[in-house]
């Protein structure tokens, strides 16, 4: 009886009284295709952009917070606009906080809550970025 058990638990999964079996996980077989970059992708802007400080006025945060690079303007579902459109943010601001930018859910009751200029903001970082890139 116990032989069989012992079968039965191996077949199953499981080994010897109850104990879940080691598997080794390994990657699917299948290769996935490299991302196509895109008409608006431009990495080397949103890495400077993830040096700069949170854009929120009077943000505690300052240089010693993870800031992250967050999208805004026009956008289809599940697409994000273009990297120019994006603008330096905190993880407080832009993800996790009760005034976030993914919590508020638009970018116009972004702008009503911090009482900023989305538009002016971007703007004036692509400037910065394009002195930035000339030098």
């Amino acid at each position: 009886m116990r032989d069989q058990n012992r079968w039965l638990g191996t077949v199953m999964g499981w080994r010897f009284l109850g104990r879940p079996k080691a598997r080794i996980m390994t990657r699917s077989p299948i290769k996935r295709k490299p991302r196509r970059p895109k008409s608006g992708d431009d990495p080397q802007y949103l890495e400077w952009i993830r040096k700069q400080p949170c854009v929120v006025p009077g943000c505690a945060g300052g240089w010693w917070r993870h800031v992250e690079a967050a999208h805004f303007g026009q956008r289809s579902i599940a697409l994000k606009p273009p990297d120019a459109e994006a603008l330096p943010l905190c993880a407080s601001h832009h993800r996790i906080g009760p005034k976030a930018h993914h919590v508020l859910g638009s970018d116009r009751l972004f702008e009503q809550a911090h009482g900023i200029n989305l538009g002016e903001l971007i703007a004036e970082h692509r400037a910065r970025y394009a002195l930035i890139k000339e030098e």
